[in-house]
């Protein structure tokens, strides 16, 4: 079992921006997951600009904001789909050595526009 503080489901904008605040906040324990091979979500798909002006001062196309979200944070696992989410902060989970469990004090579903309840 892979126990953290937080729990984040979704390593796109939303996910790996809120992580970036609580590392900024002084929260260190957190694990990040996504079902996809990079991190980054939708915006690794645009080519045009008109991303990061407000959190980098300046322009970038899609998949270089998603590359800079990406450093903001420490550690993405990515490959791993969440399959569950259980009582108690428990995220039955699937990745590339099988089957994982992760355990959050918090869990935050960062899972973007694609999901399905």
């Amino acid at each position: 079992m892979i126990a953290r503080d937080v729990v984040i489901l979704g390593a796109g904008p939303a996910g790996l921006a809120a992580a970036a605040e609580l590392k900024r906040l002084g929260l260190r324990d957190i694990a990040i997951i996504d079902r996809e091979a990079e991190p980054g979500g939708i915006p690794r798909h645009c080519g045009h600009l008109g991303f990061g002006l407000r959190e980098f001062r300046r322009l970038l196309t899609g998949p270089q904001y998603a590359r800079a979200i990406a450093e903001a944070v420490d550690t993405v696992s990515t490959g791993v789909t969440a399959l569950r989410l259980e009582p108690g902060g428990i995220v039955q989970a699937t990745g590339p050595h099988g089957g994982e469990i992760y355990r959050g004090k918090a869990v935050l579903l960062a899972m973007g526009a694609r999901e399905t309840p």
